[in-house]
């Protein structure tokens, strides 16, 4: 099992960013995903920094979280459910893996990886790829 640290809004809600962006040769990104597979709408869109925090979400055990990366050797995405929240830390269990083409990742979670992948390409990101209104 991995984990992530998990930050806490004004109001002590449990928190995760959407964030990254791409560079000339390589970028990495993170997206965060309901626990349907659909996008959820943040609680605060920051001022977008290059490839920093774009997005603050609410998260709960269930939802979703794909990490993306790219470079000379191609791209990778891999995705996590939240198993549980501990403390400060969200516990994850990888549910898919995406490389180059192929992969395990669930059809539910097929847009995300597919945003996720895009946000790791674009250039000094400074924009949300994956947010409901």
């Amino acid at each position: 099992m991995d984990s992530i640290s998990v930050n806490r809004s004004k109001s002590g809600l449990p928190t995760i960013t959407e964030n990254g962006g791409g560079a000339s040769n390589t970028g990495s990104a993170q997206i965060v995903v309901g626990a349907s597979g659909k996008a959820v709408k943040p609680l605060f869109i920051p001022r977008g920094y290059a490839n920093g925090d774009h997005a603050i979400f609410v998260v709960k055990p269930g939802m979703y979280i794909v990490r993306a990366s790219r470079d000379r050797d191609g791209e990778r995405a891999t995705a996590y459910r939240i198993a549980r929240l501990d403390g400060d830390t969200a516990i994850l269990v990888v549910v898919g893996e995406h490389e180059n083409g192929d992969g395990d990742i669930p059809d539910v979670l097929q847009d995300a990886v597919k945003a996720a992948l895009e946000k790791a390409q674009c250039y000094h990101c400074r924009d949300v790829h994956f947010a409901a209104a």
